[in-house]
């Protein structure tokens, strides 16, 4: 049982019958592992590399495929080594702003264009038969999961960052896997909710707006 590894005194907070605290290194497919360290080179027949922005630009959680360069040089072993595959998760190990530090975010693969990930995202792949990456994802941005991620950041030069074997540390709640699957099924379904209201609001923003601008023309004719 992962709870009987964690100290009392780290444990935050009761959880319902059938959840267990764990560390996310005890949810990890092998080990986590930073992404590859040469800079883009934009060479023709490069493959492609996601940019640290990939991680943090979307607001949905989602890794933002459209960020990448090329990079030139990459054999089939650093390929294999370094590529991310549909349901690994991606967390920014160093950044200028701790609120992006240790974000993580699920990688699906909708561009299909196999890319390798760089030096500054480390690589988190589950045992997605025991959990779901998008529910760790979501986790993740709850505030008790946060305050023990920015407890591990580090301040450098006024830059602040997080360690892979820090990242395992990590602890966060689990739930069965049947209740995994109904609350990811619940924020999808709430996520579509504010997606909806969100292109209401604009389209009335929008609407607003040419009202307005017709009431002032009619006002200066």
């Amino acid at each position: 049982n992962p709870v009987a590894l964690i100290p009392d005194k780290e444990i935050q907070f009761l959880l319902p019958d059938g959840w267990t605290w764990v560390r996310l290194g005890d949810l990890l497919l092998g080990d986590s592992q930073n992404g590859y360290s040469k800079r883009p080179d934009e060479a023709a027949d490069g493959v492609p590399i996601l940019r640290i922005s990939a991680g943090t630009v979307r607001h949905d959680g989602i890794v933002a495929e459209e960020q990448y360069k090329l990079i030139g040089g990459i054999n089939a072993a650093h390929r294999q080594q370094y590529e991310v595959l549909p349901g690994d998760l991606l967390a920014c190990r160093f950044n200028g702003n701790r609120h992006f530090v240790g974000r993580i975010s699920l990688y699906t693969g909708y561009l299909g264009n196999c890319p390798i990930y760089p030096d500054k995202l480390i690589r988190l792949r589950l045992f997605s038969e025991f959990v779901l990456p998008k529910l760790v994802r979501h986790f993740a941005e709850s505030e008790p999961v946060r305050k023990n991620i920015e407890a591990y950041c580090a301040t450098t030069v006024g830059n602040w960052g997080i360690s892979a074997s820090n990242m395992k540390d990590v602890l966060i709640p689990l739930p069965p896997l049947a209740e995994q699957h109904r609350i990811v099924a619940k924020v999808d379904e709430l996520m579509a909710l504010c997606d909806q209201l969100e292109a209401q609001l604009t389209q009335s923003q929008t609407d607003s707006r040419r009202l307005l601008e017709a009431v002032l023309e009619a006002a200066i004719a």
